[in-house]
């Protein structure tokens, strides 16, 4: 095989057919084809006949975008992260990646645990509600918050514990259900947002760090590896980590060792040891966006936000999912109005009807 690096070049990031390789570069548009399938690369993505190459700060993103695309013999339905090494067919073109770096100036090192530690605690916080303690961190500047809806539960107004020992108080805008997560509000100018890891990035055996304030031990970080990606437990999809998540690591941030949010720690199973899970970034993405798009609508009037069950409707004076009576017509009245009936089979928290996931433990229900 031809060698493409030396000890005084970068490694750069190439396409292998098994006769000829195509380098890649954002730098400057090229043109390189073979056969019926051609790759063209500009400053934002690369257009090819079944998919589309699109550069990150280390690597590519594969994306179907006219035919089949398999990478490792596993067909794919969106964007999928690229590692040295993986196999590529694009039709009849069998390709192998080579890279991952773009060039010199847009490496990123891997980081060390201090490192790590250092660069992003500033993003976390503990969530305090009436009920325990939990974890969160800064989604936007703005001062969004995100946790585990279980660690909120039917609460408007929450303390928040900065990572330099401060408090402010949150207030729940949005919560899930569904999937567990719920955002929170501040009137607070976070000092940094941490990046959100592009989409299908994740991959079995790469190191994870946890931080959170698991039994209210604030600021503790702990690491693993990813075990398994799209594990599906109880009817939801989640990264499964052998990482420890304890009760009060709910709702923190997993990063990956560049710093980025791959997951939200969420459980773990019990009379288990190291069965841990946490909602994949790409779950995250898709709510953010989309309470963006409902908090544009509430501010014009045209829906209303149910704090006790999470649900977002076009308003009235009752909540058309669980009936709850509206309060200044754009939240719900909370608690107290929503009677406990049933008990957690883990931990024997009572729970409230409706509830997915125990509000303690994190068990789904």
């Amino acid at each position: 095989m031809e060698t493409v690096t030396n000890s005084d070049a970068p490694v750069r990031p190439a396409l292998f057919d098994g006769q000829r390789r195509y380098f890649l570069s954002s730098a400057t548009p090229t043109l390189i084809g073979r056969q019926s399938c051609a790759i063209l690369l500009s400053g934002e993505d690369i257009a090819l006949q079944h998919a589309k190459l699109v550069p990150g700060r280390n690597g590519f993103t594969v994306e179907p975008v006219g035919g089949e695309v398999q990478v490792n013999g596993s067909s794919i339905s969106k964007a999928t992260g690229l590692f040295p090494g993986d196999e590529i067919k694009l039709g009849s073109i069998q390709l192998t990646y080579e890279g991952p770096v773009l060039d010199a100036a847009n490496q990123e090192q891997a980081l060390s645990y201090d490192q790590l530690f250092e660069k992003v605690k500033s993003s976390v916080v503990g969530i305090q509600s009436t009920t325990g303690l939990g974890s969160g961190f800064f989604v936007h500047e703005n001062g969004l918050i995100v946790s585990n809806r279980h660690v909120v539960g039917y609460e408007r107004e929450l303390n928040v514990h900065l990572a330099d020992g401060k408090q402010v108080q949150g207030r729940v805008v949005r919560s899930f259900p569904e999937v567990d997560l719920a955002f929170i509000r501040t009137n607070l100018a976070p000092t940094l947002v941490p990046r959100l890891a592009p989409p299908g990035v994740s991959r079995v055996g790469q190191a994870v760090l946890v931080i959170g304030h698991p039994m209210g031990l604030a600021n503790t970080l702990t690491r693993g590896i990813i075990s398994a990606v799209n594990r599906e437990v109880m009817g939801n999809v989640y990264l499964q980590t052998d990482a420890a998540i304890n009760p009060g690591n709910s709702g923190g941030p997993i990063f990956n060792d560049l710093g980025e949010v791959i997951g939200v720690a969420t459980m773990g199973l019990s009379q288990s040891h190291g069965l841990n899970f946490a909602i994949p970034v790409e779950q995250l993405q898709r709510r953010i966006e989309q309470f963006a798009t409902e908090e544009a609508r509430v501010k014009r009037g045209q829906g209303v936000y149910c704090v006790i069950c999470g649900s977002f409707g076009i308003g009235g004076v009752y909540c058309p999912n669980c009936g709850v009576a509206f309060e200044n017509h754009n939240e719900a009245k909370s608690a107290g109005q929503v009677g406990s009936t049933i008990q957690c089979g883990n931990c024997g928290k009572a729970l409230n009807p409706g509830d997915q996931f125990c509000s303690s433990c994190g068990t789904h229900i």
